[in-house]
C-alpha cells in the first residue's frame, strides 16, 4: 500500500472511533493503528497532526491528556489533502472509483475519497471559485461494462489473505459445466477487466498460473500457511493484456505467437488499430490490397479471433494459420444462421 493511501486509510478509521464518540490518547491511538496494520504511522505524527486541528478550533483534549472532535466530525488533515492541485486528482481519482460501482471495492473507496476532497480546505477554496460551472475534474469520466455479481465475501476473503501472502483453498466450477472441484492456490493478484473480477493465483499441485472468475469460486478457506510471493507474480509478465484478461494456456510470455491482421483502408477498424498499443514489436505495412497489415506477437488467442470477427468485412486474419482457418469456419457458421 502506498504512504498516501495508507495515510487516508488511518483517517478513515480514526474517524470513525471519534464518530462513535471514543477519547483516547495519542498512544492509545497509535496503538490503535498498529493493530489495525498501518506501517506509516509514528506518535510524534500523530500528535503534531492533533496539536493542528485544536489550533484550528476542530479538536480538544481534556485534562488526562485524551483527544476528541468538539464537532464530532473528526478530520485528520495531512500535508497531502491541503493542497488543491492534489485535492482536484483526489477527484478525479474517485470519479475512477466511481467506474467501479456495483464491486466489492467500491463502497469503501469511494466514500474514503470523497471525504477527504469534502474536508479539505482546498476543496472548499477551489469550491468558491466555481461559480455555478461543474469542475473540470469532476467533467473527467471512466467507462466501463456494468460490473458482474461478485459476492462480497469472496472478493474480501482473498484480498485480505493476499495481504498476508495467505495460501486458500476453494470449491471451482469451469464455464460450461455444473460440477465444482476443489482447488488451493496461492493467490498473486485480483484483476478487474470489463465488469469481472478474476483471480491470478498459482496452482499448488501442478505449480502453474491460471486465471478463475471469482463468480465461479465458492467455500473459500484461508489457510494459516503463508508463502513467499515471487518476483515475476505480476499477471503482466504473462500477457501485454491488450485484449483483457486473458492468456493461453499453453503461453510462456506476452510474445509467444506472431499475429497479423489485414484492416481496410478508410474503416473504423484500421483507424482504431493505429490509435492503440498492441505489443512492443507492433508494425503497420502498406500490403497494397487496399489495406494495411498489423503485426503483433501475444498470446491471447481466443479474443483476438473475437476482436477479428467482431469488425466484420473491415478486418481478416492473415496469420497464423489456425487463426485463419477458425475464422473462416466461424464466418461459415454464421453465414449458415440467415440462409
Amino acid at each position: 500500500m502506498s504512504k498516501i493511501l495508507d495515510v487516508a486509510n488511518q483517517i478513515d478509521y480514526i474517524n470513525s472511533r471519534f464518530s462513535e464518540g471514543a477519547r483516547l490518547t495519542v498512544q492509545e491511538i497509535h496503538n490503535e493503528l498498529v493493530n489495525q496494520g498501518f506501517t506509516h504511522v509514528s506518535i510524534k505524527t500523530l500528535y503534531r497532526r492533533l496539536a493542528t486541528m485544536r489550533e484550528k478550533g476542530e479538536y480538544a483534549s481534556d485534562s488526562e491528556g485524551r483527544w476528541f472532535s468538539k464537532s464530532g466530525q473528526t478530520v485528520l488533515l495531512p500535508s497531502f489533502i491541503t493542497s488543491s492541485e492534489n485535492v482536484k486528482y483526489i477527484n478525479i481519482i474517485k470519479n475512477l472509483v466511481d467506474s467501479l460501482q456495483g464491486t466489492p471495492v467500491y463502497e469503501k473507496a469511494s466514500r474514503l475519497f470523497g471525504e477527504i476532497a469534502r474536508v479539505s480546505p482546498a476543496e472548499k477554496n477551489y469550491g468558491s471559485a466555481k461559480l455555478d460551472s461543474p469542475s473540470a475534474s469532476s467533467r473527467i469520466i471512466f467507462l466501463g461494462a456494468p460490473a458482474n455479481n461478485t459476492r462480497d465475501s469472496v472478493w474480501r476473503e482473498i484480498f485480505e489473505a493476499m495481504e498476508k501472502n495467505q495460501y486458500i483453498s476453494f470449491e471451482y466450477t469451469k464455464p460450461g459445466s455444473s460440477n465444482s472441484f476443489s482447488i488451493s492456490v496461492m493467490p498473486l493478484q485480483l484483476i478487474f477487466d470489463n465488469g469481472i473480477w478474476d483471480l491470478w493465483a498459482n496452482e499448488c499441485k501442478s505449480r502453474k498460473n491460471h486465471l478463475y472468475n471469482l463468480a465461479r469460486i465458492s467455500r473459500i478457506t484461508v489457510k494459516q500457511e503463508t508463502f513467499i510471493l515471487p518476483d515475476d507474480f505480476d499477471f503482466h509478465n504473462e500477457t501485454t493484456g491488450s485484449f483483457g484478461c486473458y492468456r493461453d494456456v499453453e503461453g510462456t510470455g506476452p510474445g509467444k505467437t506472431k499475429y497479423s491482421i489485414w484492416l481496410k483502408n478508410g474503416t473504423y477498424a484500421q483507424t482504431f488499430a493505429k490509435e492503440r498499443f498492441w505489443g512492443p514489436d507492433q508494425s503497420f505495412e502498406d500490403n497494397g490490397d487496399g489495406g494495411i497489415v498489423l503485426s503483433f506477437t501475444g498470446n491471447q488467442y481466443r479474443p483476438i479471433l473475437r476482436w477479428i470477427l467482431g469488425w466484420g468485412s473491415e478486418a481478416r486474419p492473415v496469420e497464423p494459420d489456425c487463426l485463419v482457418e477458425d475464422w473462416k469456419k466461424q464466418i461459415k457458421e454464421m453465414s449458415a444462421l440467415v440462409e
